[in-house]
């Protein structure tokens, strides 16, 4: 699977997901329900290893999040 990275930008209330080079775009409310809903397509692709997640706060209204398998980890 290797590495998903995504960026989050808030609008409005709704926030909005946008994979880095690549064609995965999602809405949500909250940043935990992408989170949830990014990481469960992950293991939809490949859950024989798990994956690892990590979020990063760039400004009240933006952030990245990133999931990574845990055999590239």
């Amino acid at each position: 699977m290797g590495v998903f990275t995504f960026v989050l930008r808030s609008f409005g209330g709704q926030w909005n997901v946008k994979q880095y080079e690549g064609d995965i775009e999602a809405s949500a409310s909250s940043t935990f329900d992408l989170q949830r809903l990014l990481v469960k397509a992950a293991l939809a692709v490949d859950s024989s290893g798990g994956v690892q997640s990590s979020y990063s706060p760039v400004s009240p209204s933006s952030a990245v999040f990133q999931i990574t398998d845990n055999l590239a980890a």
